[in-house]
């Protein structure tokens, strides 16, 4: 970067509403004119010219120059050219650099038309009369200075018309980081911190969090503490809600005890009856068991008779199965060739079809010719007619594209009415091999047919098979004897006596019954000191989460007076570097609470509270502590001078740009 640029001459030509203007600058130049004259595009052809933007930043403003009806004036050049004077503090001679940047319109005249037409914008870039390119430019712009500097170096309400903190980072860079141990030491000695605040701010300002974080962190943990606390009382009125009525517990245990002795009791009187219906219970079994083997041997004789009737009036019918499952694949298989046959007759028809279609499209095809467009031989414009060697040589053109794509085509269809054929003549061959096949195949079935019912017909008239199997076992002996001793035993068993213990049964159930009724009014003295412990965990974690409030807010308060002292110093350390201005990096707010800011004050008065002229000597004596820190100066150009009466003192160029009524164009002084 080089140091104290000053600009010597520039020149402007069709540039926004300036047609042709030279101006050689001093340190100090005024500039005046009436409003709309052009000296704000003095400026704006300055910025323009190093970075493609106006005064303001922006880089789509209009640069051409427009007519009386607000229209762009075309096919000129619009250029602004400077040149600029750098010289470093070291007592060499300056260098002079000039640069210049010239925006042209393209227009193309088009092959077949008269008129050139507009295409767009161009953009030359020269450095002492040397073409660059547009990276090539603004490397040798970057060497003069970078966008960023020059913008607070030039503009006086460049700085404040950044956001706080870009203001404040920059005001950091300037006065230098303030160092932790040297706040530390300052709150040591003016023993505004206990002990214990001051281990915890240390430990925070060690911690992996930058204080920032810090703050965030305990916020965020304040607040989850307090909606915590805030919580807990309705969490405790809850609880006491859930804790049940308050019984006779004493009682209720006496009772449970009373009912178990009774239900012991009852347990051994059930056992002895118990032991009553043993005997009971082994007669009967021993009845059971003899009807259990008579009924299995009345089983067995009637399995034997039945067996025997149905053996001696069988029927052989395993000729007639034989036939029938030959009926059935029989059948089958002639279904199949006659499915194949339909399904081949169906696609030899679409195929025929296919061939059809083809044969037709073929004719149509190889009957075509070309044919040319008259109006296409000559121009569409004046409707003169082309050369016409040329014409001949582009109709023999497309003549024989049309006949090798027509030959094309014509074998394409050709070889697909090939394939067509090919698949019906073998789809006929089909036809015919499983015709005959299919006629044999009905004749074998009802050949078959045929024998299965001359098998079924006999002479002999039916048995009736159930009917002699239900007379022969009524009438057998064995089984009207097993049977009568069946009765017997059933008779016997009627008669054996039976144990009833159901009323002391019945007894035992409503004995546990009132044993679970007492088990669960204790279990609510259970529930109660559940609901007790509960209330008393909530009252421990209030009287805890208090406590841990208390540190944080401690440890807060230590954080925000290390941060408050820090700021200040810094504040004193940054407003050291200025004359006319001070900065404010925090601010109390109502709640007593400080909030992080960069106010630039003058007089104690907020900068967007100032009167204009306070604004530009505020800037000028912000740019004169900038160009300090960064070692350079540039051009400053104050717009409105006239409604300042004295400007500070500053070392760098000053063009003062000056409304003056009397002033329809542009006066240089």
């Amino acid at each position: 970067m080089k140091n104290n640029v000053c600009i010597l001459k520039m020149s402007l030509k069709n540039f926004k509403g300036i047609k042709d203007l030279e101006i050689d600058f001093n340190q100090n130049t005024n500039i005046y004119g009436d409003n709309g004259t052009g000296k704000t595009s003095i400026f704006d052809a300055f910025t323009w010219l190093l970075f493609g933007k106006d005064s303001t930043g922006r880089s789509n403003f209009e640069v051409k120059t427009l007519d009386a009806n607000n229209v762009v004036i075309p096919k000129i050049e619009h250029e602004v050219c400077a040149v600029l004077s750098m010289g470093a503090n070291d007592g060499t001679t300056p260098e002079e650099w000039e640069f210049k940047r010239v925006l042209r319109e393209k227009w193309v005249k088009k092959k077949g038309s008269e008129t050139a037409e507009f295409t767009g914008n161009e953009t030359q870039f020269f450095w002492n009369k040397v073409p660059l390119t547009s990276a090539e430019y603004d490397k040798k712009v970057n060497m003069v200075m970078d966008e960023t500097v020059f913008k607070l170096l030039t503009n006086p309400l460049a700085f404040n018309d950044l956001n706080w903190k870009e203001r404040r980072n920059i005001l950091v860079l300037l006065a230098g980081a303030v160092d932790n141990d040297d706040v530390l030491k300052a709150l040591d000695h003016s023993q505004e911190l206990t002990k214990p605040q001051v281990d915890d701010l240390i430990h925070l300002i060690n911690g992996k969090l930058s204080l920032e974080e810090q703050r965030k962190q305990t916020a965020a943990q304040k607040k989850q503490y307090r909606d915590e606390l805030k919580a807990i009382p309705t969490r405790i009125d809850e609880a006491k809600r859930n804790v049940p009525q308050t019984l006779d517990f004493e009682a209720i245990q006496k009772d449970l005890e009373v009912w178990e002795k009774g239900l012991e009791k009852l347990d051994g009187q059930i056992n002895d009856k118990s032991k009553a219906m043993e005997a009971v219970l082994e007669q009967r079994a021993e009845l059971q068991k003899e009807m259990y083997a008579i009924q299995s041997k009345i089983d067995l004789r009637g399995d034997i008779i039945t067996k025997r009737i149905k053996n001696d009036n069988r029927v052989d019918t395993s000729e007639v199965d034989a036939l029938k499952q030959d009926l059935a694949k029989t059948e089958n298989l002639a279904g199949q060739y006659a499915a194949n046959i339909r399904d081949a007759k169906e696609q030899k028809d679409q195929l025929e079809n296919q061939m059809a279609e083809l044969r037709t499209k073929f004719e149509e095809l190889n009957a075509s010719q070309i044919a040319f467009d008259p109006n296409a031989e000559k121009c569409p414009t004046c409707h003169r007619g082309y050369d016409p060697q040329k014409i001949q040589e582009e109709r023999a053109a497309a003549e024989k594209r049309f006949n090798d794509n027509k030959k094309a085509e014509l074998q394409r269809i050709r070889t697909a009415g090939q394939i067509k054929k090919a698949d019906c003549e073998k789809l006929t061959a089909q036809i015919l091999e499983w015709g005959p096949k299919h006629d044999e195949l009905k004749e074998n079935a009802a050949e078959l047919q045929k024998q299965i019912t001359a098998l079924g017909k006999t002479d002999a008239a039916p048995v009736d098979v159930p009917k002699l199997i239900a007379e022969t076992l009524a009438a057998d002996p064995e089984l009207i004897k097993l049977k009568k001793e069946k009765q017997e035993l059933e008779a016997q068993l009627e008669f054996v006596p039976t144990v009833d213990n159901s009323e002391l049964v019945n007894l035992k159930k409503q004995t546990i019954g009132n044993i679970d009724i007492c088990k669960t009014k204790l279990a609510v003295k259970t529930q109660i000191d559940k609901a007790n412990a509960r209330v008393d965990e909530l009252l421990a974690q209030e009287k805890q989460l208090a406590q841990d409030l208390s540190n944080l807010e401690r440890s807060e308060f230590a954080l925000e007076k290390f941060i408050k002292t820090k700021i200040t110093m810094l504040e004193n350390r940054i407003n050291q570097k200025f004359t006319h201005v001070n900065f404010r990096l925090f601010q109390t707010q109502i709640n007593g609470g400080e909030v992080e800011t960069c106010d630039t004050l003058i007089n104690g008065v907020p900068f967007s509270d100032a009167n204009n002229a306070a604004k530009i000597n505020a800037g000028l004596d912000i740019i004169n502590t900038l160009c300090d820190h960064y070692g350079t100066t540039a051009p400053i150009f104050v717009d409105n001078k006239e409604s300042i009466t004295k400007l500070i003192p500053v070392q760098s160029q000053v063009v003062a740009l000056i409304v003056s009524e009397n002033d329809k164009t542009l006066r240089i002084q």
